[in-house]
Parts: C-alpha cells; structure tokens; sequence
C-alpha cells in the first residue's frame, strides 16, 4: 500500500519543481490525471515535506530499494536549503506563500502565531523527518540545520523552566504554550538522534 500511495503522489505534481512537497488537491481521483494538477494548492508547510522524508525513508528502510532514499534525500536537501523554512540566521522557520488568501499564518509572513492555529507545531514532523533521513543517510546539510536550530531555541526562546516559545533564531513577546512545546520536543529527540548516529 504504501509504494503505490508514493507511486500516486510522486506522480500527482504534488512534488514541486523545487523538491517541497504542496500543501494539497482537492482532486478526488483514484489515480492521478492530469485534470488534478489544476486543483492543487501550492503553498507548502514544513510538515508537507517532513511527513514525506520520513515516509520514503521507512520506505527504504523496509525494502532496501535505493530511489525511495534518493527520493528522501533530493528533498531533504531541497527543504534544508529552502528560504520557506530559514530564517536569515539559517535556523528553521515556518514558511509559506504569503499573500495568498489563507496562507498568512506563517513566520515568513510576519503573521502572529497565536491566530494561526496548529501552524506552529509543523516544524515537529519535519525535523523528526529530517532525523530519520539522517540516521540512514547522515547528510552535514541535516545535522548542521538541526543543531543550529537548537541552539537558537535554547539561546532566543527558552525560558527558567525549560518553557519553549514558537520561533527559534530570534526573541518575541509570545508566551510558550503547548503547541510551542511539540515542535521543540522534536527539535530535542531530533538532535539526540543525529548525535546517536553520528
């Protein structure tokens, strides 16, 4: 099941030019035709490609076909070096199209992420993606992000308690709530795995 669901969404045009994943189609379509390609929303979240790398990493893990890694790593690579997700001091940010008619509820925006429901919690799946890549694919490209980010979120974000705020390479006034938590728990075991495998 799951090398056909790849076998769709490789196919789909939900897999940019640029190597991140589209938010989503409304196509409805048992297979993909290329009448789906006009209903796709381009606009992408971290998550989107989180989700994949990790997908296509247990792909390979479990059949040790090589294009389901070389698949996870193209977009990896796409997704650590990807202006959608850095802030200018290279550590990760959530990103996405702004001024698109929905789309305003992202760092790159400028957008409050207290009006943006679960959008801050969608770099949680895609560090965990990056980490798994890394611990059969140990990339620098991975580490370095990983790290970098942690050390933004320790240094901007972390409060007496061990409280985590939603950005992490620069100071806010948001309070960290359980939402801010998720995503920095992944960032956490994130970086535990990629010492581990190191």
């Amino acid at each position: 099941m799951a090398t056909r669901v790849w076998g769709w969404l490789s196919g789909s045009g939900l897999v940019r030019s640029d190597g991140l994943v589209a938010d989503s189609t409304q196509c409805n379509k048992p297979t993909y035709e290329p009448s789906c390609y006009a209903n796709i929303s381009w606009a992408t979240y971290s998550y989107n490609t989180g989700v994949v790398i990790s997908a296509l990493t247990e792909l390979y893990r479990n059949t040790k076909n090589g294009t389901y890694l070389a698949a996870a790593s193209t977009m990896a690579q796409a997704a650590v070096t990807s202006s959608a997700f850095l802030d200018p001091s290279g550590a990760i940010r959530e990103g996405c199209n702004c001024g698109q008619s929905g789309q305003q509820c992202c760092e790159s925006c400028g957008a409050p992420f207290p009006a943006c429901g679960d959008g801050v919690e969608f770099r949680g799946p895609y560090v965990r993606g990056l980490s798994d890549l890394y611990q059969v694919e140990p990339l620098p490209q991975i580490k370095e992000l990983i790290q970098r980010s942690l050390r933004g979120a320790l240094a901007y974000e972390c409060t007496s308690s061990w409280q985590l705020g939603p950005h992490w390479y620069d100071f806010d006034e948001w309070t960290p709530t359980t939402s801010s938590q998720i995503p920095a728990l992944e960032l956490f075991a994130a970086n535990c795995a990629v010492l581990i495998a190191t």
